[in-house]
């Protein structure tokens, strides 16, 4: 700083802005961090991975990671809109965007309002000021199809897979609803057409909604992030690079399995809502959301104390 206002004494000048170009400022280890293959914790990118830029001319770019290193304890200043949060050092550079009034160029008598990017150091943004979040940016270069990325939605949802095979074998389940509903039937449908290998039954004695005994759909459980327990399960990596089309599948089947849509009687007509045990699942979906460009709100999370404890 001194030897650049040293210069712009020498020359005349006067100083506009101070941009800082060093390598100080840093994320918090827990901060999420955007990739083509969906969100990853800062503390486990590693070189070679691949993460976003910003280019002015093309805005979110891939961009390549030369290295990672952890500078110890710093404080962190944490950021808020209405729908996201992001925590950095005071020092770190964050994109806004600058409003100012100017004349308009056609109707001089009337004045309109353009607004300009500029990197703004996080320390230093206040209430009001308009910070640029990025959304629809995971990649779109795989596809699983629609019907099989609709019953992974569900199965991550309300679907249950057990390997006892001293007393009930390979085990297949999935618990959309009673043998009358109709979309238990579209469910069994689904189910017959991505897992054919399987004879599937509805509400079996002693089993809630659409079970299968089949080692073959057991097997195909890894690759589709299918299994675990409920607070184990997550959004399987390939999810966050489908077409937006299956994207949005996935979470249909999801919201059908363990969420539910406001009717037209209420203020919010339309939301969906997603519930879990698992809060890393329910960030995964939400991150699935933002990349699909819908509109989200923060995770709630509250607790309950049942008969169960």
């Amino acid at each position: 700083e001194w030897v650049a206002r040293k210069v712009v004494d020498i020359l005349g000048g006067r100083e506009v802005e101070l941009v800082h170009n060093h390598h100080n400022f840093c994320l918090p280890g827990d901060a999420s961090v955007a990739t083509p293959d969906g969100p990853k914790a800062m503390r486990d990118v590693r070189a070679g991975d691949t993460v976003y830029a910003f280019d002015p001319e093309h805005g979110l770019v891939p961009a390549g990671v030369a290295r990672q290193w952890q500078t110890g304890i710093r404080e962190t200043v944490t950021l808020h809109t209405s729908n996201r949060r992001i925590s950095a050092t005071a020092d770190h550079p964050v994109l806004v965007v600058e409003t100012r009034t100017e004349p308009h160029p056609d109707r001089p008598w009337h004045a309109r309002r353009a607004g300009t990017l500029r990197w703004k150091p996080a320390g230093a943004v206040v209430a009001g000021d308009v910070l640029v979040c990025a959304r629809e940016y995971c990649a779109d270069d795989q596809s699983i199809g629609t019907d099989r990325a609709r019953m992974i939605g569900a199965m991550l949802g309300d679907g249950w897979i057990r390997h006892e095979p001293s007393v009930r074998g390979y085990t297949v389940g999935l618990a959309i609803g009673g043998a009358d509903a109709g979309h238990t039937t579209r469910y069994r449908d689904l189910l017959e057409r991505t897992l054919p290998t399987a004879r599937w039954r509805s509400n079996a004695p002693g089993a809630f909604g659409l079970t299968c005994s089949s080692v073959d759909v057991w097997r195909v459980r890894p690759p589709l992030g299918l299994g675990g327990y409920s607070r184990e399960k997550r959004v399987p990596r390939i999810a966050f690079r489908l077409a937006r089309e299956e994207k949005l599948a996935l979470l249909a089947g999801y919201v059908d399995a363990d969420g539910s849509v406001a009717d037209a009687r209420t203020t919010n007509h339309g939301r969906a809502t997603l519930a879990s045990v698992s809060r890393a699942l329910v960030e995964d979906l939400r991150e699935l959301a933002i990349a699909c460009g819908l509109r989200v709100t923060p995770v709630r999370a509250e607790r309950r104390t049942t008969n169960f404890g």
